[in-house]
């Protein structure tokens, strides 16, 4: 029974700060982000992203809302490189080096999945 209640709260802290998000975030695009905005995102699961694509030593940079993060993502096309940096918290965006997600955000669904499928077996 202790191990039941350990899952349970164990679903509730991972559930909540899986469903964190950012609210607002710092949004431009050009060679220079200096003057950047602040864009109040639209969707309750939003996240705050940095798009930085390199082409033959000059970064363009790209900030705002996004719905969908895939923290460090790197792309190649010829001699262009786009990397995709993302965060969940208000205005994280904003310097040259962006916070990371963390692993623990990836392995927060699979953690949830397993620990909710425990709870079932328990209960049924």
């Amino acid at each position: 029974m202790k191990l039941d209640k350990f899952y349970s709260i164990l679903v509730l802290i991972l559930a909540f700060n899986f469903i964190d998000c950012a609210s607002r975030c710092y949004s431009c695009s050009g060679l220079d982000c200096s003057q950047a905005t602040i864009e109040t995102c639209g969707s309750p699961y939003a996240t705050c992203q940095k798009i930085i694509t390199s082409t033959g030593g000059v970064k363009i940079y790209t900030k705002g809302c996004s719905d969908i993060c895939v923290n460090g993502d790197e792309f190649r096309f010829g001699t262009s490189k786009l990397n995709y940096l993302c965060c969940k918290t208000d205005l994280c965006n904003s310097s040259n080096r962006i916070s990371n997600a963390g692993i623990l955000n990836l392995i927060y669904p699979i953690i949830l999945i397993s620990s909710f499928n425990q709870i079932l077996r328990v209960l049924g």
